[in-house]
């Protein structure tokens, strides 16, 4: 890890989509290294998202490659929608009023949404699928609104063999498995979003009950493209294809 920060200090990082960001373009704003190690504005785990989205076997085709991406109010959304001319982006909204001042972004609930069926090539979850009540239900409708050969790419914190259930959701109503914990939400920065669960390596299970074929982890740790993070150097993401 620490070689890598070095690395990227001293030569800058190379991204596919950002282009060639200089040292003085690089910085660590915290401890958390894959949230606050940034190059360019963007931190290891959004480059690296990048990098796959660029990788993907379309993914040059900026007219015509059919994304949904599951955030909407973020720098990482604008380059998406900047990038790909039929690219959905999307926010989490379910009183009225919520819904009002999110218009003109869609409010998705990606549990049960009403987006027609095979209607993207990729989607692109990133931070997401831990705050969602039923995972099940979120991978059914992923894999349900793909195409057929559509791509899955996913990030999340990811913890132990099983999945970590936090909270559930009984008749409307939340209950609290453990003390709740809330990560960043920019529409309600200062309530936060509510993780239901911390998933675990049983996801790639569930993906393919959930239809989806050769789900898999990619790890990557990259000097050049100054990819890492605390613990194990690198940062992981989720794949799967429909």
């Amino acid at each position: 890890m620490k070689s890598i920060i070095a690395h990227a200090r001293r030569h800058g990082v190379h991204s596919t989509l950002l282009g060639r960001l200089m040292p003085t373009e690089v910085e660590l704003r915290g401890t958390n290294v894959r949230e606050e190690f940034l190059a360019g504005g963007y931190n290891p785990r959004l480059r690296l998202v990048m990098e796959r989205v660029a990788s993907h076997p379309r993914g040059g085709e900026t007219w015509d490659l059919r994304v949904h991406a599951h955030e909407a109010l973020t720098e990482f959304a604008l380059l998406l929608r900047g990038r790909y001319a039929r690219c959905l982006c999307s926010e989490y909204a379910v009183l009225k009023e919520e819904v009002r001042k999110l218009y003109p972004i869609p409010a998705v609930d990606i549990t049960q949404s009403s987006l027609p069926d095979a209607s993207f090539d990729l989607i692109v979850s990133n931070e997401v699928l831990e705050h969602v009540p039923d995972l099940d239900a979120a991978f059914r409708d992923m894999a349900r609104v793909l195409a057929p050969g559509g791509r899955l790419i996913a990030t999340f914190p990811l913890g132990d063999e099983m999945t970590d259930q936090r909270a559930v959701l009984e008749n409307g109503e939340v209950r609290h498995l453990v003390p709740p914990e809330y990560h960043g939400n920019p529409l309600n920065p200062e309530g936060g979003s509510l993780v239901f669960q911390i998933p675990g390596w049983d996801v790639l299970d569930l993906a393919r009950r959930a239809g989806f074929r050769d789900p898999r982890f990619i790890f990557v740790s990259s000097h050049s493209q100054g990819i890492t993070s605390d613990g194990p150097a690198g940062v992981f993401v989720f794949e799967a294809e429909r």
